[in-house]
């Protein structure tokens, strides 16, 4: 009987390793605004995902921070941060996806503008409340998962505007969600 216990306890303690993994991932925030940025982009995302049997547990913390490199003073910008997690889409989207952020910094009315060589923080969270997605293929085929920053417009302290226009080449399944999201 003492045998028969050990072996159950045995079983169950392996089974929920089996059925929990719990993964938390560092990823990389690239710029995908082009050459013509007035913004040196820096930064990460964090992803905390929980599998427990088919079930998906995602959390999605970010920080990133801008550096203006145009040697202009700027007065205002929009872009947008977002990223895509690792299972494919389903009917309506992506379980573990993050939000499309849309990040806008107007100092028209302000004492000060976004200075040469300044930098600052846009997003600076931790992972917090999770989100769960039921009936996924923990076994199907991941792909890594995929932060990005998008510079929409600029206006400088000057005036002139700078309206960022997407690349002609086929944009990337994030870069379709983000420009859905600024109405593009």
């Amino acid at each position: 009987m003492k045998i028969l216990f050990t072996v159950f306890a045995c079983i169950l303690c392996l089974s929920d390793l089996a059925i929990t993994q719990r993964e938390t991932t560092i990823v990389a925030l690239v710029d995908k605004t082009g050459v013509d940025s007035p913004f040196q982009v820096s930064g990460r995302f964090l992803l905390r995902e929980n599998i427990n049997g088919n079930e998906l547990e995602w959390s999605w913390g970010q920080k990133v921070a801008l550096t203006n490199i145009s040697g202009k003073p700027i007065l205002m910008f929009v872009a947008t941060l977002g990223a895509i997690g690792r299972y494919p889409r389903g009917q309506h989207a992506a379980p573990g996806d993050a939000p499309t952020y849309v990040i806008e910094d107007d100092r028209f009315f302000s004492e000060s503008v976004i200075g040469k060589e300044e930098s600052f923080a846009i997003r600076d969270t931790e992972p917090g409340s999770s989100k769960v997605a039921c009936c996924i293929d923990s076994l199907a085929k991941r792909s890594d998962p995929i932060a990005e920053c998008y510079l929409r417009f600029v206006q400088f302290a000057d005036g002139r505007p700078l309206a960022i226009q997407p690349k002609p080449e086929k944009p990337s399944r994030y870069e379709r969600q983000s420009f859905a999201a600024c109405g593009n």
